[in-house]
């Protein structure tokens, strides 16, 4: 039975225009995967003790790699975040952890931090009298996880 990561039992969509990390070799992918774990966990801990404001400075703290290499805003950019974003959601939807669209974003934020790349994590409400949130990493006003649509109302972004 494959893995669920949503309320209604339904494995999310990858990203908006998602492609595959087809270009890694397997070890590669292990490395990626290792990855996006190790940065889950860490949110995970960064959010029992911070609130998110604070946990979202906390993350994108370049290492000084990554501060050097600041990658230009373009279509790279957004491909490159597309394939994070897939790694991303397809590793945390084979977990059995919470992966809501708030635990993918930051932890796609975090990854592209580390790659020097620039995004925003993009925060929305429903428009309808129940409350409902919602939020998604774009960048170069691509996003890369599936933004709220017609039903949402961006509050702010950060």
């Amino acid at each position: 039975m494959p893995a669920t990561s949503h309320w209604n039992g339904e494995t999310p969509a990858p990203s908006v225009g998602a492609a595959r990390v087809g270009g890694l070799s397997v070890p590669a992918k292990l490395v990626l995967a290792g990855e996006v774990i190790g940065i889950y966990a860490r949110v995970r801990w960064l959010l029992r003790t911070h609130d998110v404001p604070a946990t979202m400075q906390r993350l994108r703290a370049a290492p000084s790699r990554a501060a050097r290499r600041r990658a230009r805003p373009g279509p790279e950019t957004a491909e490159q975040g597309r394939h994070l974003a897939w790694a991303a959601v397809r590793v945390l939807a084979l977990l059995p952890v919470d992966s809501r669209c708030l635990l993918q974003s930051l932890v796609l934020g975090r990854l592209m931090t580390v790659r020097g790349l620039d995004y925003d994590v993009v925060f929305s409400v429903g428009r309808d009298a129940t409350f409902e949130a919602h939020c998604w990493v774009e960048t170069c006003g691509v996003a890369l996880l599936e933004p709220g649509g017609d039903v949402h109302v961006e509050i702010m972004r950060l």
